[in-house]
């Protein structure tokens, strides 16, 4: 692991360098740029903190998310901006829902039978599911989606996705980052429509040997167009024990009930790489 310092922020802010604390990712933050000044952080601010949830949350300021990319990468193709410095004097960062604005690009597949990105796979479930590219989804990171559509106008799918993500406001556990990456999943979806989400499922799994975290969620909304009115949606964050995670989400619309066994049986085996 590298030194403490200042870096370029991992959650995507070309203009924002972060407090790397020689362990972990902080919630402090400073303009790129800016000489660093000699104070530090305010120990009580460090931890993880949680705000209130409900229907198309914002999560509030201070939301801590996990470490979903390698430090290590980020340090050997940037380096240190400005230094190190002698300690952080910035400020806690208040962006949380990060979406990604690159144009999706397929991650190669060279595991048999699996569908991939980085360490993390899932089962290829086959036609008439088919595979492509997702850019979409909240922090995501080389995240590929299974598919078949269930509805034209508006256009909505059954699908399983796979990836890794890119982190938005600090750097912790699966827990916490599933209940960040939940609402900003809903608000990201549902085209700022009203949803209901009643949780029915929150807590601890192992996944291939693994910590992880699964949060299943049953959400209810009118939208115009649409002859269903529920759907589930369940996210699973996994731990890989090397400053990454990786992440599996799929989305079972009711209309696509006969699909959910298929879809079980895949989150049921998820596969970690050394």
């Amino acid at each position: 692991m590298p030194a403490a310092g200042w870096f370029p922020d991992p959650g995507g802010r070309p203009d924002q360098l972060r407090w790397w604390d020689g362990r972990r990712w902080t919630e402090q933050v400073r303009p790129a740029g800016q000489v660093p000044g000699p104070s530090r952080p305010d120990p009580s601010r460090s931890g993880p903190s949680r705000r209130g949830s409900g229907r198309l949350l914002a999560v509030g300021a201070g939301l801590l998310v996990l470490l979903l990319v390698g430090v290590w990468v980020l340090v050997d193709r940037t380096g240190p901006a400005a230094g190190p410095g002698p300690g952080p004097g910035g400020q806690p960062t208040t962006q949380v829902c990060v979406t990604p604005s690159a144009t999706p690009v397929a991650v190669p597949q060279d595991l048999p039978g699996r569908v991939r990105s980085g360490r993390i796979s899932v089962p290829e479930l086959g036609p008439p599911w088919r595979l492509e590219p997702d850019a979409k989804v909240p922090f995501g990171r080389g995240m590929m989606r299974q598919q078949i559509s269930v509805d034209d106008s508006p256009a909505w799918i059954v699908s399983l996705n796979v990836g890794t993500m890119l982190a938005g406001d600090g750097f912790f556990t699966p827990e916490q980052g599933v209940h960040v990456v939940m609402p900003c999943l809903i608000a990201e979806y549902y085209f700022g429509e009203p949803v209901q989400r009643r949780d029915v499922r929150d807590e601890a799994i192992r996944v291939d040997g693994h910590a992880a975290w699964v949060l299943e969620s049953e959400l209810t909304f009118d939208i115009e167009g649409l002859d269903f009115t529920s759907e589930r949606l369940v996210l699973v964050v996994v731990d890989l024990e090397d400053g990454t995670a990786g992440t599996v989400i799929a989305d079972i619309p009711a209309v696509a009930a006969d699909r959910e066994p298929q879809l079980r049986r895949a989150i049921a085996d998820i596969r970690i790489s050394p």
